[in-house]
């Protein structure tokens, strides 16, 4: 008796790891600030925690998770624009290489206050994100509502973000770095030009798929194998 795999490899032969899909301008060496961006539920929090894996420090957050106060905040604000341009002078000054979870509506204004920027796109299922919503009281309302409405019209926007990217864009599946971790995460490392150690690399892949999802996802309760 044969598995979904031995099945798929009869009917289509060996998968092929696609190259991968990067766009925009060609990035610059040397410090280069990584903007992480995506749909809420849509495997930017994983992806973060893989790209502070590589050793490249994501977020600041006191709860543990992989993102910035503010960033996600109403950056139209004076003030609070100005905390912000605050904290990437603090991080320029500490780190190289550094990251933070962006909305995907301040790319375009964030990417300009960013030295030598560099964006990753996360790009989910739309069922899976449906199903990620369904059950949880964060007010995200109804999932057909989602599925219906918000989740194709925010598709469509995060592919026109790539489309007319305003600094170097690599688009990544999530259900693929779910799949195959080490594939994808060496190609991130590869486009930020990041070498990592061995063990480095390990930790960001085994940070993806981790028992317990969201919530043990973090830099409290994630523990090393």
């Amino acid at each position: 008796m044969t598995d979904g795999n031995d099945m798929a490899k009869y009917c289509f032969g060996e998968p092929q790891q696609p190259e991968p899909l990067i766009v925009g301008p060609s990035g610059r060496l040397g410090p280069i600030t990584i903007m992480i961006a995506g749909l809420a539920r849509g495997g930017t929090s994983a992806t973060a925690a893989a790209v502070d894996g590589l050793g490249i420090p994501v977020g600041i957050s006191s709860d543990g998770h992989y993102e910035t106060p503010g960033f996600k905040d109403n950056l139209g604000d004076d003030i609070i624009m100005k905390a912000v341009r605050k904290q990437i002078d603090e991080q320029n000054d500490m780190h190289d290489k550094w990251g933070v979870q962006v909305n995907a509506a301040d790319i375009v204004r964030l990417s300009s206050e960013m030295r030598n920027p560099h964006l990753i796109l996360v790009v989910r299922d739309s069922v899976a994100l449906v199903q990620r919503h369904i059950g949880a009281r964060d007010g995200y309302g109804d999932a057909w509502e989602n599925l219906q409405l918000s989740i194709p019209f925010l598709q469509s926007q995060l592919w026109h973000i790539a489309v007319n990217c305003v600094c170097p864009t690599m688009l990544i599946s999530f259900e693929r770095l779910r799949i195959v971790p080490h594939v994808v995460i060496r190609q991130i490392a590869e486009f930020v030009h990041c070498e990592p150690s061995n063990e480095c690399f390990e930790d960001a892949c085994n940070r993806v798929n981790l028992h317990g999802g969201y919530i043990i996802q973090n830099r409290i309760g994630y523990q090393k194998p």
